[in-house]
């Protein structure tokens, strides 16, 4: 063979071998990305499981099954825990129980932990002027400090309930604490009216109360009374007056459209002291006592224009 015949039989096998190596490699190079691909996807879709959220089937949201997380408290749903002020809000609705079946419009005014000589005798100025008895939950501490006041509610037609002798959620935890603390406010009213009270609003409402206090407060002859329109006249952030007529006009609104009975939560608050600085809780407590004399005279005008009539607890 001489040398024109071999290079054209090269040139010839280059043409054939060079092609099918670059083949081979494009194909082994796009096998290769395909088993990235496919292992990149499967990470994902084991991400996505991992970190998806399943529907619970009511518009919320539940974790994936076998899964805990912290759950956090949500609006409107905080877990109750004993505390010295609560802060009861509008869309809260304690159940008045053992209250006596009332036509729809009539409506109670109820003013708990007082008496004070402060916000105690304004609300009763307005009583008296509109003509409106009202039921006030008064504690025995503020009943030795104040008997004077206690004195001028009872004679003035007003009903008067046991709210616990010093408003301390401690005695719900036991049962010969929560006997004596009755009997003390119950004794120190007694001691001021000359009349035992036969209503009873527990601190904080009646959700604090165990099967042991219910056993305690039927055996010494007490009615339980809660309520179910709130002021939200203790919200620690503090409230307008305005605030308050709209919580308890709308609450009125609710209850009397179900045929009940509106039992409205208010406070006349307990005795204060100095003059606390602004923006201290001892201030904003100020304040919302304030609101509630501010109010007080717009809700009932307002009740009374529509139709609604007044009346105790005791009644």
């Amino acid at each position: 063979m001489n040398w024109r015949s071999f290079l054209t039989t090269l040139l010839i096998g280059m043409a054939i071998l060079i092609p099918a190596a670059l083949l081979s490699v494009r194909l082994d190079l796009n096998f290769g990305g395909l088993k990235v691909k496919q292992a990149a996807g499967e990470q994902f879709k084991k991400e996505l499981r991992d970190t998806a959220v399943f529907p619970a089937g009511n518009g919320e949201t539940a974790e994936k099954p076998g899964t805990e997380t912290e759950r956090q408290p949500t609006a409107g749903h905080e877990e109750r825990q004993p505390r010295r002020e609560p802060a009861e809000q509008p869309g809260h609705q304690e159940e008045p129980t053992e209250q006596p079946e009332k036509h729809s419009r009539v409506v109670y005014l109820t003013f708990d932990d007082g008496p004070n000589t402060v916000t105690t005798p304004q609300i009763l100025d307005i009583l008296k002027r509109h003509g409106v008895k009202a039921t006030f939950f008064v504690t025995g501490r503020n009943a030795r400090l104040n008997p004077g006041v206690l004195r001028r509610i009872r004679e003035e037609g007003h009903a008067i309930g046991n709210h616990s002798y010093c408003h301390d959620y401690a005695a719900y935890r036991d049962q010969a604490a929560f006997a004596s603390d009755l009997e003390l406010a119950a004794e120190a009213i007694e001691a001021v009216t000359g009349t035992r009270p036969v209503l009873y609003r527990p601190p904080g409402g009646t959700a604090n109360l165990n099967h042991v206090c219910r056993e305690i407060l039927a055996e010494r002859g007490y009615r339980i009374a809660g309520w179910n329109v709130s002021s939200a006249d203790t919200d620690p952030h503090g409230v307008t007056p305005e605030q308050l007529i709209n919580n308890v006009l709308e609450g009125v609104a609710r209850v009397s459209r179900k045929g009940a009975p509106a039992v409205i939560l208010m406070h006349d608050g307990a005795q204060t002291g100095g003059h606390p600085a602004p923006g201290t809780p001892g201030y904003i407590y100020v304040k919302n006592r304030e609101a509630d004399v501010a109010a007080l005279p717009v809700i009932i005008r307002t009740l009374k224009e529509q139709g609604f009539t007044f009346s105790t607890l005791a009644e």
